[in-house]
């Protein structure tokens, strides 16, 4: 069983990359496979809507005006800082949803052999 204190803070899909959660959650019966793969179904269809979400956040972010090339003011300096965060903010989410859209693909591959 996993420990529910482990669980708190963490969003749904995080959740469910704990091995003790995915293995309690699954059941005991020769129809686990099944469940196994229709939960696969929909962590796919989420980290789907994940990618999705990331590009449209990118496209959003280069549209921005672009920042001067020598900040003059705080406040240039900040928009700059902001959208340098946001930035890495985002490469850093869409490496974590590639790696588990990765991961289910090949989970799912080696379930259907």
């Amino acid at each position: 069983m996993p420990d529910p204190f482990a669980l708190s803070g963490r969003v749904a899909l995080q959740r469910t990359a704990l091995p003790e959660v995915s293995l309690s959650a699954t059941p005991d019966a020769p129809d686990a496979k099944a469940a196994t793969l229709e939960n696969l179904a929909g962590t796919r269809a989420k980290l789907d809507l994940d990618t999705s979400v990331l590009r449209a956040l990118d496209v959003r972010i280069s549209r921005l005006p672009p920042v001067p090339t020598v900040p003059v003011t705080l406040q240039d300096l900040v928009r700059a800082a902001r959208r340098r965060l946001a930035s890495e903010r985002q490469r850093d989410v869409g490496i974590w949803v590639d790696t588990r859209v990765k991961l289910a693909t090949r989970l799912v591959q080696k379930l259907e052999e």
